[in-house]
């Protein structure tokens, strides 16, 4: 269960404004303040044109300049995380990159980023790595803090998602018989042992998931070729030794794409975006699709998909590098795809591209 599409899953409740792999768009600044000068004495000159001023040009000053568009990706077979200072590197391209190293234990695909704190939170097995400053780490630095959910049966969590208007992580995983879903409040000081304040169990999505905060559905990719798709509104909390198994209310069949490792859901469009072995598949009208899946597919060597809604744009990890397509709502079948960016740190060896965090 390696999918960097839980990083959008756990926006269970509290419904994030942007779940994809962690994060949304940063704004710009469209207002500026004009600095005062002191008043000039307009001459009685029969005029009414003022005159010539001597002040110097006004000057226009921001209050909020705009800051670097950071973007992390998770290289997860070399047990690291790369932060770049731009959200769209041009196709074809190297960008540089600072790289967080020698993660321990078993580095998950997703990642969630809290651009006020400058706060990244990764997954190691069970645990929850948080590390502050995360824009400027380089080298082999330990977490700040971790956070250690208990009471779930989760070997290794998978997926993360931060909602910063609640300060709440949102965590997936995978448990001895099923799969969990975690929420944890008061993220920004949670540390060590923490029980989560819900747990939900569910019969099948082992390999990835996304959410439609917007309809209240889960797609989760099972371990047979489908997409299994979950009614949040129904799901029941995990009690006792033998909880309730949440059962999907449908299912999508997509033989086309074999084996499928990855998605994110573009939710204003009612899109889902599925990484497969070689391919990238499209499903519209997402929310009312089952059986056999009519979609698009491109021949891509796709392993993650992460969209960002507010760029309208996809990542789309591969081995070392990663397809930036922007205007993904325009995606069509016949459609050219833009040439890949390189992200990983060593071309000579096929690493997989996993999950991507933005502000």
């Amino acid at each position: 269960m390696r999918f960097a599409q839980w990083g959008v899953i756990l926006c269970l409740v509290a419904g994030l404004a942007a779940c994809g792999g962690g994060g949304g768009g940063g704004g710009i600044p469209v207002g500026v303040a004009i600095a005062p000068t002191a008043p000039a004495t307009t001459p009685n000159t029969g005029s009414s044109e003022p005159p010539p001023s001597d002040q110097g040009p006004v000057t226009q000053v921001d209050p909020s300049p705009s800051k670097p568009e950071f973007l992390f990706a998770t290289i997860q077979g070399a047990q690291s995380i790369l932060s770049f200072q731009t959200q769209n590197p041009a196709p074809g391209t190297t960008p540089q990159a600072k790289v967080i190293s020698g993660i321990q234990g078993f580095l998950g695909e997703a990642l969630a980023y809290d651009a006020a704190n400058d706060r990244l939170y990764a997954s190691s097995g069970p645990d929850i790595l948080v590390f502050d400053k995360a824009s400027a780490l380089s080298g082999a630095v330990p977490p700040t803090r971790t956070i250690q959910p208990t009471g779930t049966g989760i070997m290794f969590f998978s997926n993360v998602a931060f909602d910063k208007a609640t300060d709440t992580l949102y965590l997936a995983g995978s448990a001895q018989y099923q799969d969990v879903l975690a929420i944890i409040g008061n993220a920004s000081t949670a540390s060590g042992s923490v029980t989560p304040n819900h747990r939900y169990a569910v019969a099948s999505g082992s390999r990835g998931f996304t959410i439609d905060t917007q309809r209240k559905l889960l797609y989760g990719l099972g371990s047979t070729i489908g997409v299994f798709v979950f009614d949040l509104t129904a799901l029941q909390e995990m009690v006792g030794a033998n909880p309730t198994i949440n059962q999907a209310v449908r299912v999508m069949a997509i033989p086309a794409l074999n084996v499928m490792t990855g998605l994110s859901i573009d939710q204003a469009r009612d899109r889902l975006y599925i990484a497969g072995t070689g391919k990238l598949g499209v499903i519209d009208s997402a929310s009312t699709t089952s059986g056999n899946a009519a979609n698009q597919s491109f021949n891509i060597p796709a392993h993650s998909a992460t969209f960002d809604p507010s760029n309208d744009r996809l990542y789309v990890g591969a081995a070392n590098s990663a397809y930036i397509i922007n205007n993904a709502s325009a995606l069509k079948s016949g459609s050219t795809l833009p040439a890949t960016v390189v992200v990983g740190n060593n071309p000579q060896i096929n690493y997989f591209v996993g999950g991507f965090a933005f502000p």
